[in-house]
């Protein structure tokens, strides 16, 4: 046997060493985490809080644009000319505020929502990971959640 090849012998039997032993301590943690779940639920708890609450942001946005597509489908008139039509403004504003207020949205919320969403929609990074996952997680609903024309009307409403 040549000397290179007892040198490489001898590295692949460090290396069996090295990785066998790197497997037995990432068992032993594997235990211990499954032994003791609370060990890593400090950790987990912030990032499940903000998923679950981009969640609900996400949820209350797309119920608040179902409410309004509905509105302006069923009012265009409205929407061309909101300043002759405050009557209608305020049906609007009550329907978007009752749809926001099953998810527990306020309308600054809301607003900060359909930034991010538009920035989504650009393209642009969302400046939140977890909105930014809930916008992914739920693709197909807020590609739909344009209101076409009735768009400026909403921006236009507090």
């Amino acid at each position: 046997m040549s000397r290179e090849t007892r040198l490489i012998a001898v590295l692949l039997v460090i290396s069996a060493i090295g990785v066998t032993g790197l497997l037995i301590v990432a068992n032993k943690y594997q235990k211990v985490l499954v032994a003791n779940p609370a060990a890593t639920a400090g950790r987990t708890a912030g990032t499940m809080d903000s998923t679950r609450n981009a969640a609900r942001l996400v949820d209350g946005f797309l119920a608040a644009r179902a409410a309004a597509w509905t509105f302006v489908s069923s009012h265009p008139e409205a929407v061309l000319r909101p300043d002759a039509h405050a009557d209608l403004v305020d049906a609007y504003r009550v329907e978007r505020e009752s749809a926001l207020a099953a998810h527990g949205m306020t309308f600054e919320e809301y607003a900060a929502v359909r930034s991010a969403w538009r920035g989504f929609r650009a393209g642009r990074s969302v400046g939140d990971a977890a909105l930014a996952g809930a916008f992914h997680d739920k693709q197909v609903a807020v590609d739909a959640a344009d209101l076409g024309p009735g768009e400026a009307f909403d921006s236009a409403i507090r």
